[in-house]
C-alpha cells in the first residue's frame, strides 16, 4: 500500500469522527428542544380548544349550578387531559355580567345563587358571559438535563393556564321556584 493513502484514510476517518459530534450536538442542542416546544404548543392548543368547547356546551345548562358543577366534574378534567397527556390542576368556573349600554360596569359571581338582585336581567340591559379558568400542567415531549438548567417546557413540566368563555343564554325564570335560572 502507497503510504499517501494511509494518510488520506486516517484523515477522512477523523471527519466521520468530527462529524457524528456534529449530528449528535445538532439533534440535542437544535431539534430536541424545537421538537418539545412544538409538542408544548400543540398540546396546549388541542387543551385549549377542548376547555372551549366545554364551555360552550356548559353554558347551554338550564341553571348556573348545573354548568358550574359540570365543569368542576372529573370528566372535564378527563376530557381536557386526554388526548394530550397534560394534568389538570384547577377549573374556576365564573359567571361575568356586563352593562351592555356601560360596559365598564362589570361584576363576576363564582358561586351559583349569589347573582345581586339590581345584576339580574329583569333589573336591566345585561350581557352574561360563562367562563372557565383552568391551571394545567404541560409534560416535555423528551425530558432534557442540560448543565443543572430548569427551563419549563424543556427541562421540566410548565404550567399554563386556559380559559374559554360562552354566553350564557338562558335568562328564563323556574316556573317552580319563580327564581331566574341563572342564579340557581
Amino acid at each position: 500500500m502507497p503510504a499517501n493513502s494511509l494518510g488520506r484514510r486516517n484523515a477522512q476517518g477523523s471527519n466521520t469522527v468530527e462529524f457524528t459530534y456534529c449530528i449528535v450536538f445538532v439533534f440535542f442542542i437544535i431539534l430536541l428542544p424545537f421538537a418539545n416546544y412544538g409538542t408544548f404548543m400543540a398540546r396546549w392548543a388541542i387543551s385549549s380548544q377542548t376547555v372551549n368547547a366545554w364551555t360552550q356546551n356548559m353554558a347551554k345548562k338550564r341553571k348556573l349550578s348545573d354548568a358550574f358543577s359540570g365543569v368542576q366534574a372529573e370528566d372535564f378534567a378527563i376530557a381536557v387531559a386526554h388526548p394530550t397527556g397534560i394534568k389538570v390542576k384547577s377549573v374556576t368556573p365564573s359567571l361575568r355580567i356586563s352593562k351592555v349600554d356601560d360596559p365598564t360596569r362589570v361584576i363576576a359571581v363564582e358561586t351559583p345563587g349569589k347573582v345581586p338582585s339590581t345584576w339580574l336581567p329583569d333589573a336591566g340591559n345585561y350581557e352574561y358571559t360563562l367562563q372557565v379558568h383552568v391551571t394545567a400542567q404541560i409534560d416535555p415531549l423528551v425530558t432534557v438535563q442540560i448543565f443543572g438548567l430548569k427551563v419549563p417546557g424543556l427541562t421540566e413540566p410548565a404550567d399554563v393556564k386556559m380559559s374559554g368563555s360562552s354566553l350564557w343564554e338562558n335568562k328564563g325564570r323556574d316556573p317552580a321556584t319563580t327564581e331566574f335560572y341563572l342564579n340557581e
